[in-house]
C-alpha cells in the first residue's frame, strides 16, 4: 500500500514542472496538486446506505458543477471495485477519499489506504449509530489529532456533504488537513531495515505507535515513561 509516486504528481497539468522552472506560490498548495476533490472505491452491494450516500454526492456534484472533480469506481450497484493499483492512483490524486464503515461497524482498509496515500478520509458511518466524534474508537489518540485528519459524516448527513467539502477547500481547511495527513503518514508504515534493524533517524513508525498504544492501555497512567520515551525500545 505505497503511493505510486510522490504526492506532487498529478495529471492535471497544474504541477510537475521541471526542476529549472519557477513555481508560483499557488502551485505549492497540496490541494492544487490533486485531480479529484473526492473519490471512492466502494462495493455498493455491501450496504444500502452507501448507495444513498453516493446518490446524494452525485446530485450535489451536478448542482455545484463539480462532476469533473468527483470519481467513483462505477455508478451501477454491481460495479466491481478498482484494482489496488488503480485505487492507489485515485487516492494519491484526491483531496478527500470516501471511507464508509464496513461489516464490523468500524474502520475498513479504505481508511488506512486513504491516509497512506495522502488523502483525507471522509469516514461515513452507515449504521445510523450517531456516535459523537469523541465516541468513535479512534486509534492512537495519543499521537493523532483525528479532528485534523478526518471528515466524519453521520447517517442522515449525506445531503450537504459536497457543500461541506467545497467550503473546506475554499477556506483552506482542506489544505491544512492534507498537510497534517502528510505529517502523520510515517506512523502508518514500517520502516525497519534488514534483519529487523530500526530506523536510524529517530523517527517513529507503525510498530512504535502500536507499542505506545498498548502501553497506554496497560499502564493506565502516564506517570511511568513508555519504552519509547526511555529509549529501551531501540536498545
Amino acid at each position: 500500500w505505497l503511493p505510486l509516486g510522490p504526492l506532487e504528481s498529478s495529471s492535471t497539468g497544474e504541477i510537475g514542472a521541471g526542476s529549472g522552472s519557477k513555481r508560483s506560490e499557488g502551485s505549492l498548495l497540496l490541494t492544487r496538486q490533486k485531480r479529484w476533490l473526492l473519490s471512492g472505491n466502494i462495493n455498493f452491494a455491501k450496504h444500502t446506505a452507501r448507495g444513498v450516500l453516493v446518490e446524494a454526492i452525485e446530485a450535489a456534484a451536478i448542482r455545484l458543477s463539480l462532476q469533473h472533480r468527483v470519481m467513483f469506481n462505477g455508478r451501477q450497484r454491481n460495479s466491481s471495485m478498482m484494482s489496488t493499483t488503480k485505487a492507489a492512483r485515485a487516492s494519491s490524486q484526491s483531496i478527500f477519499c470516501l471511507c464508509p464503515t464496513g461489516d464490523s461497524k468500524g474502520f475498513t482498509g479504505r481508511f488506512w489506504f486513504a491516509l497512506a496515500h495522502g488523502c483525507v478520509p471522509v469516514r461515513y458511518d452507515g449504521w445510523a449509530r450517531h456516535l459523537s466524534f469523541d465516541d468513535v474508537a479512534w486509534p492512537s489518540r495519543h499521537r493523532v489529532d483525528w479532528r485534523k485528519a478526518v471528515v466524519n459524516v453521520q447517517r442522515g448527513e449525506e445531503v450537504g456533504l459536497m457543500e461541506r467539502l467545497q467550503s473546506e477547500l475554499a477556506s483552506g481547511e482542506a489544505e491544512g488537513r492534507l498537510r497534517y495527513v502528510r505529517s502523520i503518514s510515517p506512523w502508518l508504515g514500517y520502516r525497519g531495515g534488514p534483519n529487523g534493524t530500526r530506523p536510524t533517524d529517530g523517527g517513529l513508525d507503525a510498530a512504535d505507535v502500536l507499542i505506545e498504544q498498548l502501553e497506554a492501555r496497560f499502564l493506565k497512567t502516564k506517570s511511568q515513561p513508555t519504552l519509547i520515551e526511555t529509549g529501551r525500545l531501540r536498545a
